[in-house]
This record gives structure tokens, sequence and C-alpha cells, in this order.
């Protein structure tokens, strides 16, 4: 049984996605941006969040259900995370059979679609979150860990606490499932060594 669950989730060989994930200002944009323009004709980047905010579904309920929820938008996303993970599984094959000859350098990994409170003391996985054992294609990931000292001088938006509790949640999920790619990578230099040392694990990651 373990053999064709692997078998289901893990990525084609010749997988054309990435995803780039970590903490809100971890670098994950920064690093992106860097290789697509310094690249064009080798990268290219997705918006890891298109994958359901894109769905029609989520656009009505946006529309129709968030208001009387008097919710903001990642409070909304936090309601519907089942959903919105469905939704992006689904939708990640697609985005590596039509992504052409370059590799598409996903802002945030499927995963990330499944944590709840992810700005506060607390972040946590949402109680779904065993949908991650049978939905959702395995690609290769390379998570950007950042520390607490740069992390507040980027952005202001996850606290010291909530900061050490998310990466080490993301590891424990992702280090020990079955298939997993799964890179640590420490982005706590300057943009253009960051980008140059990326670039090499993203190539080596991507099975060429």
């Amino acid at each position: 049984m373990a053999e064709v669950c692997a078998a289901w989730l893990d990525a084609p060989r010749k997988t054309r996605c990435i995803s780039i994930m970590g903490c809100d200002g971890s670098g994950k944009t920064s690093i992106i941006k860097r290789l697509r323009e310094s690249e064009p004709e080798r990268f290219k980047s997705y918006v890891g969040k298109r994958l359901y905010r894109n769905s029609i579904l989520y656009k009505i309920a946006v529309t129709l259900i968030r208001p009387l929820l008097f919710q903001g938008r990642e409070k909304f996303d936090d309601t519907l995370a089942p959903f919105n993970y469905l939704r992006a599984a689904a939708a990640l094959p697609l985005l590596n059979i039509f992504s052409g000859s370059r590799l598409t350098l996903v802002d945030r990994a499927l995963t990330d679609f499944l944590i709840v409170n992810r700005k506060s003391d607390n972040p946590r996985l949402h109680w779904a979150s065993g949908l991650a054992r049978i939905f959702g294609q395995r690609i290769p990931i390379v998570h950007l860990l950042v520390p607490q000292e740069r992390l507040s001088q980027r952005k202001r938006e996850m606290t010291k606490t909530g900061h050490a509790k998310y990466d080490r949640m993301l590891f424990d999920c992702l280090s020990l499932r079955t298939p997993t790619m799964y890179v640590l990578f420490h982005n706590g230099g300057g943009i253009e060594k960051s980008a140059a040392s990326a670039r090499n694990i993203i190539l080596h990651l991507s099975r060429k």
C-alpha cells in the first residue's frame, strides 16, 4: 500500500516546477525574482496562491460568503483551507505539464495552504492536514530559513515564537514524509550570494 501511495504522489521524473517556500519575509519572492530576471530563458515564476484563487468557486465564495463572516482574506483562506488545498493539488499537475521548457519557481508549497494562524504565536496545521497523505503531487521543495533578527528587519509580520514554530512544524512535516524531495536553505546572506546558491540547488533538484 505504501508503494502505491508513493507512486501516486511522486512528482514526474522531469518535473518543471519547484516550490520555494518559507515564512513571510524569508526572501522567497526576492530569490525567485532575481533568478527569473537574470535567466529569463531558464526560469519563470508563479504565485502559488493562484493555484486556488483562480478557481471560480473560490471567487464566488470571496464575493458572497466572506462578507457574511466579516473575515479578511487571510482568515478566510484559513477557513477554506481544505478546499484550497484540494483545488491547488488538482491544479499543480497541470501547471507542471504546461510549464514548457523553463523551470517554474512556485512561490509557496501545497503544505502552506494547510497552515492556519501563520502570523500568530501558534501557527498550526489545519485539522484536515491528513489530505496531504492522499492528495498533492510532491514536487521538489526548497524551504528558506532566515534568522529572526534578519526576518524582523524585512517584515514585522511574524512573532519570534511563531517564526520558530512555523519552521519546525514544516521541517517535521516535510522531512519525514515519503516520497519527498526537500531541502533546507539558509537565507541569511545577501541576495546575490543567496540567489547563486539557490540556483545550483534548484537546477540539481530539477532532475534535468
